[in-house]
């Protein structure tokens, strides 16, 4: 599997501080990608000649790599030490390395695995970016005296790009120089041939399954009830007499209630 690598490469002695870091992503092997000309320039897939590739390794490392014939002079610096890139001998760089190429030293700021790759843009800190239209309107010496300030902030901001680290006094691991060039990942073999002996012949047509018997439904037989005789014939209901009160009968001039 094709892993890419998120990086920041950024340039210790930018021209303005909205071009110190540039984001990045290196590719798996050799092939087009992440790349530096002679003079330290980041190029991106480009068919320019390049002094070094950074790509990832079969085992997940970021390597700088120097291809046969390519320019010399790049040099990788770790904790006080360097190394100069040879031809077809990757170097393993880590987080906060340094490159040397003519007279540009760029840091490496390694941020891990990501699922996709992107062209390289650069990274602009929301105080520069809040900060530029107001340095852009201003007085030419003002503007100078703005654009001093904040890179005196961002050197305060950032460790030095001439000598290591001062927070970081454990030794330094050596760096790491290979003998063989990075590659792709081989994809897997693919599965043998197969041959048959007999041609394929085909197969007869199934014939429906015949449906099953129907067996007729047996509605449960229910017993009678037995048949009911009484002693005596049916008779006539008596009316019971209506003790109700009746009103009673008025005739003229009696009094009225």
């Amino acid at each position: 599997m094709s892993r890419i690598i998120a990086l920041c490469i950024e340039d210790c002695h930018p021209a303005s501080e909205d071009r110190r870091y540039l984001r990045c992503c290196a590719l798996t092997g050799l092939q087009p990608g992440l790349a530096l000309t002679p003079d330290g320039i980041v190029e991106w897939r480009s068919g320019a000649p390049a002094a070094i590739r950074l790509v990832v390794s079969l085992d997940e490392k970021l390597v700088c790599y120097r291809e046969p014939g390519a320019a010399g002079g790049a040099r990788v610096h770790r904790g006080g030490r360097f190394v100069e890139v040879e031809e077809q001998k990757p170097v393993v760089l880590l987080d906060g390395d340094e490159l040397t190429l003519g007279d540009r030293r760029l840091r490496l700021h390694v941020h891990g695995f990501t699922t996709a790759s992107h062209d390289p843009e650069y990274f602009v800190a929301p105080s520069v970016a809040a900060a530029a239209p107001a340095i852009a309107a201003a007085a030419p010496v003002a503007r100078a005296a703005a654009v001093a300030g904040m890179a005196v902030a961002g050197l305060l901001g950032v460790s030095g790009c001439d000598k290591p680290p001062p927070d970081k006094p454990m030794e330094p691991p050596p760096i790491d120089v290979r003998d063989q060039p990075p590659i792709a990942p081989n994809p897997p073999p693919p599965p043998p041939m197969e041959v048959r002996d007999h041609p394929p012949v085909a197969l007869p047509p199934e014939e429906p399954m015949p449906p099953p018997p129907m067996e007729p439904v047996m509605e449960p037989v229910m017993e009678p009830p037995p048949i009911e005789m009484r002693p005596h014939p049916p008779v006539k209901p008596i009316p019971r007499p209506d003790d109700r009160p009746r009103p009673r009968p008025t005739t003229p001039g009696d009094p009225q209630p």
